[in-house]
């Protein structure tokens, strides 16, 4: 993966503004920022959202991340203007894709809850970018889709890969395979979003998810993040034995004991 730098002055000039990336209070705000575009994904948003992965994963005081859109929309995915001339050279998309790739894998793996704020519409590469946050919200009002099929595309950045995974073969098989999309409703009732809430409520439930997560311990977390992805795919046994070393790590870690004495305690433990 290309050496992003990881300081704030550093996310948004990699970026050309087009992410803004903000930190309060242990939570960390990612919000894709070109708004008259619907926050349609080029490769400086992609170089900008790979240094805040790096960046959340390096940096502590980092408890969770928010990735969310400005204005009307969350994403309406790849910007085709880019995407047009990127595909006219084989090699290039190549490039393209390898960035791409490796920039939602270092979100798919960051070790601290990643929440999904979707409003507007989330499409095509947008919808993938939500499909590597680990918890999603929609607003009522938004609606989801892959929208590839729709002009002849394929669905580059992930998306046949981990729609399944999410939904479920035959949910995905429709939505990649008609390219329609689906109001947030339905898409909590397939497991694409946790939850749906009415769009005047979305920025204050994100908020208090994103502040219970915080007080969660670090290691934790970042140890069952890492047990879901070792198991993911293998067979109920086998997963069992990858987690293994992940829960001996983690029960003889110091939060753990901190934890305990909470519990004797009858108090809120503070990690």
């Amino acid at each position: 993966m290309t050496n992003f730098t990881t300081t704030r002055a550093d996310i948004e000039a990699v970026s050309e503004r087009t992410l803004l990336f903000d930190v309060e209070d242990g939570i960390a705000w990612m919000t894709l920022n070109r708004p008259s575009k619907l926050n349609a994904i080029n490769r400086a948003m992609i170089r900008g959202i790979a240094a805040v992965a790096v960046a959340v994963a390096e940096r502590d005081e980092i408890r969770v991340l928010i990735v969310r859109g400005a204005g009307r929309a969350f994403s309406a995915g790849g910007d085709l203007a880019e995407v047009g001339e990127l595909v006219q050279d084989r090699d290039g998309f190549d490039g393209f894709l390898d960035e791409w790739h490796a920039t939602f894998t270092a979100l798919d793996e960051c070790p601290k809850p990643v929440i999904g704020v979707a409003h507007g519409i989330a499409f095509a590469g947008g919808l993938e970018l939500l499909h590597v946050c680990d918890v999603v919200v929609a607003g009522e009002s938004a609606r989801l889709g892959d929208q590839h099929a729709h002009y002849g595309l394929f669905p580059p950045g992930g998306g046949t890969q981990r729609l399944v995974r999410l939904v479920g073969p035959r949910h995905a098989n429709w939505l990649l395979l008609s390219g329609e999309s689906i109001d947030a409703a339905a898409a909590a009732r397939i497991g694409l979003v946790n939850l749906t809430v009415p769009d005047s409520e979305l920025d204050a439930t994100v908020r208090a998810m994103a502040k219970r997560l915080r007080e969660r311990s670090p290691r934790a977390s970042a140890a069952i993040l890492r047990a879901l992805r070792l198991g993911e795919g293998l067979p109920v046994g086998e997963a069992l034995r990858a987690e293994r070393s992940v829960a001996l790590d983690h029960m003889t870690s110091p939060d753990v004991q901190i934890g305990i004495a909470a519990f004797r305690n009858r108090t809120e433990p503070e990690f």
